[in-house]
């Protein structure tokens, strides 16, 4: 099989992005809003996004969850892709926002990352 350059270059740059910023949830303990800090409908809004597509597969390694783990995703478009993934841990459900900037470069918004033990996985 043969794989173009960048799509190998770019495979490469962010297996080494992922190793660099795996995340802790047991640390991140701050409580999420009502809206999990996702906002009403508006331009430029969230969509959901299928849990197995390309994006998803790449940025579940980032996080380093089993895809059992992940309840859902959402994506924005605005200046680069957001995803934001739902995970339920221990009966904790947390938000973990991720961006890819225009540029390539991936990044999980650890400031971001909040909790929320009402909202149960059963």
């Amino acid at each position: 099989m043969h794989f173009p350059l960048t799509t190998l270059f770019s495979s490469v740059l962010f297996a080494i992005l992922a190793s660099s910023q795996v995340v802790s949830l047991d640390k991140n303990l701050r409580t999420c809003d009502d809206r999990f800090g996702i906002p009403s409908e508006v331009p430029g809004g969230f969509s959901n996004v299928d849990c197995d597509g390309e994006n998803v597969k790449e940025a579940e390694n980032l996080i380093q969850v089993p895809r059992a783990e992940i309840l859902g995703v959402t994506r924005q478009v605005v200046a680069g892709e957001k995803l934001v993934f739902f995970v339920v841990q221990d009966e904790v459900v947390y938000r973990i926002p991720i961006l890819r900037q225009l540029n390539g470069a991936v990044e999980v918004l650890e400031e971001q990352i909040c909790r929320d033990v009402s909202h149960r996985r059963f």
